[in-house]
This record gives structure tokens, C-alpha cells and sequence, in this order.
């Protein structure tokens, strides 16, 4: 374990201040007058039907997994191989059935062999994320669920600034999923929307909203926010990343927990932070030009694109190369804010076992971004002397790794 060191790069930064906590503070006596206000920004940001606020990104995921199935005794939902742990969370916490797809591991977005199979099995609806800002190729899933009758689920949870053919990410699925986690671009502490981009969709929506207990004060959250705005600085964060009791940058699964409201509190900072996450969301394009830059000379290196029409959101920078993966390894290229992305294929989660559909034995995109794929910072906070010690490491000659 890494000594307790002050000064450690945080690996993905939500904006947050001052003014936010104290926005949060007096949207907490206001309660439903808060939340109505974030409903109408998000109406008018993403042009949406309807707008459920739940306690979590998760929470509305599962929000939606419900809506899709429309009142089946168990819903049936294609996931991603790859990807965060909390989809599987999701699916656990209503008993869905759950059918694999692969990722082509060049782009992050869905195999289309591997979804067409995905989608022989009938699911209700099928997830597909915007994984660390880079965007998702939608159009060929858009055209193969609608002949299969599924809904498309956009999972937009790290897509703060991404925009495909002009829309913002979480607009262009059936159902949209929003996260204002700590590190997801747009922060309320916690909390989460799930997003209705019709009439007809809103209505399968609404009586599942009914599931969502109350969100509570949100006073508890407040602690929460004072000590990640407090601490969420290079020179600070150290303190909370070596204290293994926190877990900070580990992907666990977490098991369910009971579906919430969000209380007004969340609301209020993740209104009074809206405009500002839109322009981090630039400094973070910028950075990623750099990385790119930066890392082109770099052999054995595999970067992303952002597809013709789309735009980056770049929530973290990813990379790809077995051969590099020795740079998590190296202690200052950590500090500097290097972390691998998701350790496992959600095939090999022990929660999965009795609950996916076995269609394909192996799903090897996966597999292969398990093994591969190491994430960079990109937000406003980053120095150059992060760039230069993971540019070192990173173009240090290191041995092949199987």
C-alpha cells in the first residue's frame, strides 16, 4: 500500500464550490420548488418528455429497466460485458434477467455481431453507456433495437458534454440515464435522473416513479459535499486515497439498496453547478487534445476518436495496451492520476452467475479492455507536472505483459 501522501491527482473532478453548498443549503427549505427547477433545466437541456430525480444514477437505471418491460413479471435487459459493476447492480436489485453483449474494444461501442445476438433473446430493453466521454456509436443500436422491438436505455452517466449529430447524451435512447455522482462531471453529492423522451415513454415512467421512497433532507449528504469539496484538490486528496477504509478509485459491486427520491438538497448544487459543468466539460476536450498529442509518438499506444458528428465529454482519457499497462505499477504515474478501467468483464461478477442468460461462453472485447485499458485525467486541475510523469512512465520501454 502507497504511504499517506498529500499530493495525489484526483483521477475524474466534479466542479463544486462554496456557493453551490450554500445553493444546496436553501434549496433544502425550499423542497419541491428545488426539485421542480431541475426537472425544467433538464427539460430545456436535453429536451426530454418527462424527467424522474432519484437518489442515484443506479436508481434510475433500474427506473428504467422497469419502465421497459411494461408490467412484465421480470424484466429481461441486455448490458455491456464491459463496464461499471453498478449496471449489474441494477439488474440485481429487480431480479432482471440479463443477456451479455460485447464491446468492440478499438471504440468502446457496442459489437454488432455480439448486440444482434444479444437481442435474438428478446430483451425488454438494451443498455448502452458512454463509457469515461467517449461517445457510443447509438445509430446502429438505435436501428437494431427498433427492429427487434427493445427500447434503447442511453446510459449518459459519464457523458457530461457529449453531444452525437448535435444532441446532448442522454437524449437519444428511449430512456436516458443521468448520474451527479462525485466524480461524474456533474455533481450533487449523489443523485441521479432518468429521462423520458416521449409521451408514450413517459407513461410507461410514471407509475414505476411510484416505487421511490422519500429522499430525506439531503443534511447528511451536506457532510458529504463540504469534505469532497474540501478535499477534492491534488494537494489535499492524498489524505482521503490513502485511508483503504474509504476504497477510493477500487471498482466493487455494491448490492442494491432501496430506491429513493432526491432530496432537494442534491438538487439545489446540482442546479447551482449546471453551467459550470458545461464549461469544465470544455477544459476537459482541451486536455485530451493534449493527451493525444502527448502520447502519439508513444509505440503500442491505442487511443479513441470521437465518431464523425459526435463530440467528446473525455470524463477521463482512456488508452489501450496490454504492453503499458506496467504504468499502474509505477507509484507517481498513480499519483499523477493514472487508474485502470473496470478490472472485469461483468460476466465474472459472482452475483452474475444465476442471473445472465448464457448466450456466449466468452465475450472477448471485454476481456481484452479488462487486461488493457488504463484511464488518464483530463479536468481543470491536472498540472503539467501530471503530464510529465505519466508521459515518463508511459514511454519508459517496459516488459510485453500476456
Amino acid at each position: 500500500m502507497d504511504p499517506l501522501t498529500l499530493r495525489r491527482q484526483l483521477p475524474a473532478w466534479s466542479p463544486l464550490g462554496l456557493r453551490a453548498l450554500g445553493a444546496g443549503v436553501a434549496a433544502a427549505s425550499q423542497g419541491a420548488a428545488a426539485l421542480d427547477r431541475l426537472r425544467a433545466t433538464i427539460r430545456r437541456e436535453l429536451g426530454s418528455a418527462d424527467v424522474g430525480l432519484c437518489d442515484s444514477g443506479t436508481t434510475g437505471l433500474v427506473l428504467a429497466i422497469l419502465a421497459s418491460a411494461r408490467g412484465a413479471p421480470r424484466p429481461r435487459v441486455a448490458l455491456p460485458a464491459y463496464g461499471c459493476y453498478d449496471l449489474m447492480t441494477a439488474a440485481d436489485a429487480v431480479d432482471a434477467e440479463v443477456i451479455l453483449y460485447d464491446l468492440d474494444p478499438a471504440t468502446l461501442s457496442p459489437d454488432p455481431e455480439s448486440l444482434q445476438r444479444a437481442l435474438s433473446a428478446g430483451p425488454h430493453a438494451v443498455v448502452v453507456a458512454h463509457w469515461y466521454g467517449v461517445p457510443a456509436d447509438l445509430g446502429a443500436a438505435r436501428r437494431l433495437c427498433a427492429a427487434a422491438g427493445a427500447l434503447l436505455i442511453e446510459d449518459a452517466a459519464q457523458g457530461v458534454g457529449v453531444s452525437i449529430s448535435g444532441r446532448p447524451a442522454g437524449s437519444l435512447g428511449s430512456f436516458g440515464i443521468l448520474s451527479f455522482g462525485r466524480g461524474k462531471g456533474r455533481t450533487g453529492g449523489h443523485g441521479g435522473a432518468v429521462l423520458a423522451d416521449s409521451p408514450e415513454t413517459a407513461a410507461l415512467l410514471h407509475p414505476v416513479m411510484e416505487r421511490l421512497g422519500p429522499g430525506g433532507s439531503g443534511l447528511r449528504g451536506l457532510f458529504g459535499l463540504a469534505g469532497q469539496w474540501a478535499l477534492g484538490r491534488p494537494w489535499l486528496y492524498g489524505v482521503p486515497a490513502g485511508l483503504p477504509l474509504l476504497r477510493l478509485g477500487e471498482t466493487i459491486y455494491r448490492p442494491a439498496s432501496p430506491l429513493r427520491r432526491l432530496p432537494a438538497l442534491a438538487a439545489g448544487v446540482v442546479e447551482a453547478v449546471w453551467a459550470w459543468s458545461d464549461r469544465e466539460s470544455l477544459v476537459r476536450e482541451t486536455n485530451a487534445e493534449r493527451w493525444r498529442r502527448v502520447l502519439e509518438p508513444v509505440p503500442g499506444l491505442l487511443m479513441y476518436s470521437v465518431p464523425p458528428g459526435s463530440r467528446g465529454g473525455w470524463l477521463r482519457f482512456p488508452v489501450r495496451s496490454g504492453a503499458r499497462r506496467a504504468v499502474l505499477g509505477d507509484r507517481a504515474a498513480r499519483r499523477a492520476g493514472a487508474m485502470s478501467g473496470y478490472p472485469a468483464p461483468l460476466s465474472a461478477l459472482p452475483v452474475a452467475s444465476g442471473r445472465i442468460l448464457r448466450l456466449a461462453e466468452s465475450f472477448p472485447g471485454a476481456a481484452e479492455l479488462s487486461r488493457s485499458l488504463i484511464t488518464l485525467p483530463t479536468h481543470s486541475q491536472v498540472a503539467e507536472r501530471d503530464f510529465e510523469s505519466i508521459e515518463r512512465t508511459l514511454s519508459r520501454p517496459v516488459k510485453q505483459i500476456p
